[in-house]
């Protein structure tokens, strides 16, 4: 950013001022890579201004440009999924982007990411194009070009679930003539669903197995008791 200070007829710069179609550049064309103190030009004003530029001239610097192939990390805040639903994949499409730059800032490059922006209450699987982000170790971003500047990020969200060991309890007694050999389900865990805090504390699930209606040998089944908040695609336990 410049300064630019014009005088001269009163109608003149009076227009000029209000039109602000003049340009101020450097001209860098003929400039090899390196350090380099370049004077500030400007064209489009009349020959009539008298221009003043603060400040005159600046320091640059001129570096090779270069194109590299970088990872894309797609990430999402976990806060942002409903209670009882999880993260189960973050995948990204396409994978690699080109990224054109100064050398030493190409050089920089510590994180190239996607990152999805959505509201809170996230329990099912979508996809999101999003632009990348490009960031050095202190995360800050880069003067960079990116090619493709946007990616496709797809989410798969789950029930929060957890396999958990079953507990077979005998009820009741048996009838008269009969005893048991052995008794014994055939699954040994089941899968169920439900919130962290509650599916965490889950170490076992109980069968209850009234043992008074056996007559004989045989496949009988018996119901699986949930705790509340907990569910789960088996209702009952064969025995």
């Amino acid at each position: 950013t410049v300064n630019v200070t014009i005088s001269g007829p009163t109608q003149l710069v009076l227009t000029t001022k209000l039109n602000k179609n003049f340009t101020v550049f450097v001209d860098l064309e003929d400039l090899m890579i390196g350090e380099h103190h370049v004077t500030i030009h400007h064209e489009n004003i009349s020959d009539k201004i008298d221009v003043s530029i603060d400040p005159q001239a600046v320091n640059i610097t001129i570096e090779e440009r270069v194109t590299r192939q970088f990872k894309v990390e797609p990430e999402m805040n976990t806060t942002l999924l409903e209670d009882g639903y999880t993260l189960e994949n973050l995948s990204v499409e396409p994978e690699m982007v080109n990224i054109t730059g100064a050398k030493s800032v190409i050089d920089s490059i510590s994180f190239v990411k996607a990152s999805i922006t959505e509201e809170k209450g996230l329990k099912e699987s979508f996809e999101q194009s999003t632009p990348v982000r490009v960031l050095n170790d202190e995360l800050s971003g880069l003067d960079v070009t990116v090619e493709p500047e946007n990616v496709t990020v797809s989410v798969t969200i789950r029930e929060y679930s957890k396999v958990v060991p079953i507990t077979l309890k005998q009820k009741g007694s048996v009838q008269d003539g009969i005893t048991i050999k052995e008794l014994e389900t055939e699954v040994n865990e089941v899968t169920v669903n439900g919130k962290k805090a509650i599916i965490d504390e889950l170490t076992s699930l109980v069968v209850e197995f009234d043992v008074a209606q056996l007559t004989e040998s045989g496949t009988y089944e018996a119901k699986l008791v949930l705790p509340d908040g907990v569910t789960s695609k088996t209702k009952t336990i064969k025995v």
